[in-house]
């Protein structure tokens, strides 16, 4: 399978993506770890320490913000590897995970909205972070559906 200069553009796109995001995961992580509020919250105030700090900021005993250091630093070695070996199988992971990114996101977002009932602004900069992935893998996702589908 060739690779248009289209699709060798959008691994350079994830990596910087993947860096913002797990920048703004190690943070989150910082600050879940220590136990200390977060200070800072610039729109919403305390919402940050009320999402960071609640029930449902942890999943099978481990922080949300863990899981989200762990998904962008994949991000980012699936961008790299790619970038390095033009394999095409780094393009089809990095598609799925862009696709698994942007539905927990929406996932993330429903519940500090509706269940916790507060914002964390650094939760919505890797949502919007996991979103603009997710744009910006969407036709890998288109095409390997389509292929699927084809045979």
């Amino acid at each position: 399978m060739k690779i248009e200069k289209k699709e060798q553009l959008l691994p350079t796109i994830t990596l910087l993506l993947g860096l913002v995001g797990l920048g703004v995961s190690l943070y989150l992580s910082y600050k879940q770890i220590s136990g200390t509020p977060i200070g800072n919250c610039p729109i919403f105030g305390g919402g940050c320490t009320d999402v960071l700090h609640s029930k449902y900021s942890v999943f099978l005993g481990i922080p949300l913000a863990y899981f989200g250091a762990m998904f962008y630093t994949g991000i980012v070695i699936l961008s790299a590897l790619f970038l390095s070996t033009k394999r095409v199988i780094f393009l089809n992971l990095l598609a799925l995970g862009a696709l698994v990114g942007f539905i927990d996101s929406l996932v993330f977002v429903y519940i500090q909205g509706v269940l916790i009932g507060s914002y964390c602004f650094y939760c919505l900069i890797s949502a919007t972070t996991a979103t603009l992935l997710f744009f910006t893998m969407l036709g890998t996702i288109i095409d390997k559906l389509l292929d699927h589908f084809d045979n």
